[in-house]
């Protein structure tokens, strides 16, 4: 269990923000999910059982980086 997204979510509810309902019961009762990217393009995982997205989503620069990187490591520097 992602504990810091549990209590993140568990506070937001007591607070009385619709969404962090939904986050606490997503957190505590969700059956897993899938990594992919969301409508931004961004790579961020979304529960298979009520469809909420992570509010963490990876963001394009670092992905960018990360790529680059590796291309570097492999030799096989960005064109």
């Amino acid at each position: 269990m992602n504990w810091p997204a549990f209590w993140r979510g568990f506070w937001r509810g007591i607070t009385l923000a619709p969404a962090g309902f939904i986050d606490l019961f997503c957190a505590v009762t969700h059956g897993g999910g899938k990594i992919k990217r969301d409508s931004m393009g961004r790579i961020n995982w979304q529960c298979d059982k009520c469809g909420r997205w992570s509010p963490y989503p990876s963001s394009l620069a670092d992905e960018r980086g990360v790529i680059n990187r590796d291309l570097a490591v492999a030799g096989k520097e960005k064109a």
